[in-house]
């Protein structure tokens, strides 16, 4: 399978993108800003469950091709992953269900992050020109 670029569209069924690029811009700081609000929700269905912020630093993969041999997911939350020193990574998902079915895979630009829905199967992320923070 070959990935194809991320695309808001063809991402929806495993969650959202989140760019700039997707929604008008309204003001902020006093007109030195454009702020894109309301981006992808963040959702837990576990009253106890607190939000939470991790830092992964990945090394970049070196190989032309990768084979999935290892999927995980979050049913009861979503998942966001930004990463900052990206310029462009690997996105491998299978919707969500109670077993990983058929695959996707997606190529994200720097300038995009991602939040997978609850139940969401996902590879970790993979770092495709340098290591990513």
């Amino acid at each position: 399978m070959l990935a194809t670029p991320l695309t808001a569209g063809a991402f929806a069924p495993f969650g959202h993108v989140v760019a700039a690029s997707h929604s008008p811009p309204r003001s902020g700081n006093q007109g030195r800003a454009q702020v894109w609000d309301d981006l992808a929700p963040l959702t837990t269905t576990r009253p106890e469950a607190r939000p939470s912020v991790s830092l992964f630093r990945t090394v970049a993969w070196g190989e032309p091709s990768l084979c999935v041999r290892l999927l995980e997911r979050h049913p009861h939350s979503t998942q966001l992953f930004v990463p900052m020193t990206a310029s462009r990574y690997l996105v491998v998902v299978a919707r969500p269900a109670d077993a990983p079915g058929e695959i996707s895979a997606f190529i994200a630009r720097g300038d995009q992050a991602i939040a997978y829905a609850p139940g969401t199967w996902h590879h970790p992320l993979v770092a495709l020109d340098r290591q990513t923070v």
